[in-house]
């Protein structure tokens, strides 16, 4: 993970609090990784009903178009002079 072009971001369909505590236990020996190299998390915000796609009453799947709209896709496409 330590290359200069590498960034990441995570994708769950949890919330936010409940992945945090995953990550930084996923980074403890170095957080510095994670801080300097993770540009997102994103979390169920990122997901949309679809309980006739799942099969389950409360069944979610990932909603792309809001992750590429969001800010933090943005700001990093911008710094990086990426389109998507």
């Amino acid at each position: 993970m330590q290359h200069p072009r590498v960034k990441f971001a995570f994708y769950s369909s949890i919330m936010r609090k409940n992945i945090t505590p995953v990550l930084l236990e996923i980074f403890k020996d170095d957080l510095g990784l994670y801080n300097e190299f993770m540009f997102a998390i994103f979390d169920q915000q990122f997901c949309k009903a679809a309980p006739e796609i799942t099969g389950e009453p409360f069944g979610t799947i990932r909603d792309l178009p809001k992750v590429w709209q969001s800010n933090d896709c943005k700001e990093f496409a911008e710094k990086n002079k990426l389109t998507f």
